[in-house]
């Protein structure tokens, strides 16, 4: 009898042990799972703030380059306005009275 209650001790301790075991290694599971999470969310965090940053440097390029086009334009046609107000009241200064007695002569 004394040797079968040290197997079956033994066998307790045995079946306790490995259950510890399997505790620990799942506690050990359980922290590895808490702190990745933690891991994936500030790599998420740094992606979208990286992908906002140049979303808006995007925006903000664009629209310069929109208003510097604006710009031009409306600087090309008060350029091509007062040329022809020139080369019109230019040519209305020929039919003037003085122009007439000038070519009459």
């Amino acid at each position: 009898m004394s040797c079968e209650e040290t197997t079956k001790d033994d066998t307790e301790r045995e079946m306790k042990r490995l259950k510890d075991r399997n505790r620990d290694r799942l506690n050990e599971t359980a922290a590895v799972k808490v702190v990745h999470p933690a891991i994936v969310e500030v790599v998420v965090v740094v992606v979208v703030v990286v992908v906002v940053v140049i979303v808006v440097v995007v925006v903000v390029v664009v629209v310069v380059v929109v208003v510097v086009v604006v710009v031009v334009v409306v600087v090309v046609v008060i350029v091509v306005v007062v040329i022809v107000v020139v080369v019109v009241v230019g040519n209305h200064g020929l039919f003037t009275q003085d122009s007439f007695i000038v070519m009459s002569t």
